[in-house]
């Protein structure tokens, strides 16, 4: 058998096992090695089970997108976090247990996971502005205010960054920096009406 097609049969071999994903977890956890890889029978790092392992961890990340698709938050979570148990770097794991857990009013657990995806991708904006609204709704808009900045900085160009910097900056009462922030929202995407009525509030209310 070749490479691709051994391939071919680890990948559809994961799907079939999913069907009890706690052994599949159990599988993979005990075939885990140091460098990353997963172990077939002899010691080291194997192709075929590390594309058969990485293949679950897929089918699991799906397996609780469809959960959480069809109502069922608890099976989501459950399969989410079996995947992020064995790769310890999934940031959509990371992501979207953070927003289960922002949406059930746990906030302290969706910052640990937010923060978590965070620090795996510093550049991902949809973190960093998740982080930005869960910090605000904590009453700490200096440190929302940090990490917008910060991804503003690592970011492609995002207009909702600068937009939600602008509206933190009006509620704080420093109107220069929410106009320049406003600004350069509407650069970013001048076909939004909201923007530029954002911008007019602004320009009425600064000294």
């Amino acid at each position: 058998m070749t490479i691709h097609a051994s391939m071919r049969e680890a990948a559809s071999s994961a799907r079939r096992a999913l069907g009890r994903p706690a052994d599949v977890v159990d599988f993979l956890i005990q075939h885990l090695c140091d460098d990353g890889g997963f172990a077939g029978r002899s010691p080291g790092s194997d192709l075929y089970y590390t594309v058969f392992a990485l293949a679950s961890l897929e089918a699991l990340a799906k397996l609780g997108n469809s959960a959480y698709g069809q109502g069922s938050r608890g099976a989501a979570v459950r399969a989410w976090t079996r995947a992020l148990g064995i790769d310890s770097a999934s940031v959509v794991c990371c992501t979207n247990l953070g927003s289960i857990y922002f949406q059930d009013g746990h906030l302290d657990l969706a910052a640990q996971m937010w923060e978590r995806g965070h620090r795996l991708a510093p550049a991902n904006a949809d973190l960093a502005y998740n982080l930005a609204v869960l910090y605000r709704r904590q009453g700490q808009p200096g440190r929302a205010i940090r990490i917008l900045d910060e991804a503003i900085a690592q970011s492609p160009p995002n207009a909702d960054l600068h937009a939600f910097l602008s509206e933190i900056h009006q509620a704080r009462g420093n109107f220069a920096r929410a106009l320049s922030s406003c600004r350069a929202a509407l650069r970013l995407a001048p076909k939004r009406p909201e923007l530029r009525e954002q911008l007019r509030r602004l320009r009425r209310r600064s000294p």
